[in-house]
């Protein structure tokens, strides 16, 4: 599951979209962040609502979960298995600020303006 890194010698617009999952026992909203040449979109489960997202005392407690497929960049609807749907909250652009090993500090513009700390592992 380790993703590579865009390089810094060729800046690349990349994409993050936020999804409310709703109709579970413990509704969130789920960060999906594009990977420049990777399939699979790197993926964080937050319980606070996005809107509260910029503001520095919000702990976000984001939790690493399994990378998504690409098309939830764009889908909105019911997720397989009786798991629910999804409708989008947000959408934008991301830059990776900084990253180590226990987490990313990233940060997003559109929808949603926040430079966020998120642990790098699941």
């Amino acid at each position: 599951m380790s993703q590579s890194m865009p390089t810094a010698a060729k800046p690349q617009v990349l994409r993050y979209t936020v999804l409310r999952h709703e109709d579970i026992a413990e509704p969130h909203w789920d960060l999906l962040l594009e990977i420049a040449g990777q399939e699979l979109l790197v993926t964080w489960q937050i319980r606070i609502p996005p809107e509260e997202w910029h503001r520095a005392e919000a702990v976000l407690q984001a939790v690493r979960i399994g990378d998504h497929r690409r098309v939830y960049l764009d889908y909105e609807g019911p997720i397989s298995g009786d798991r629910g749907f999804v409708r989008r909250a947000a959408r934008g652009n991301w830059n990776l600020l900084s990253q180590t090993v226990d987490s990313w500090r990233v940060q997003l513009s559109g929808d949603i303006s926040a430079d966020l700390l998120l642990p790098s592992q699941e």
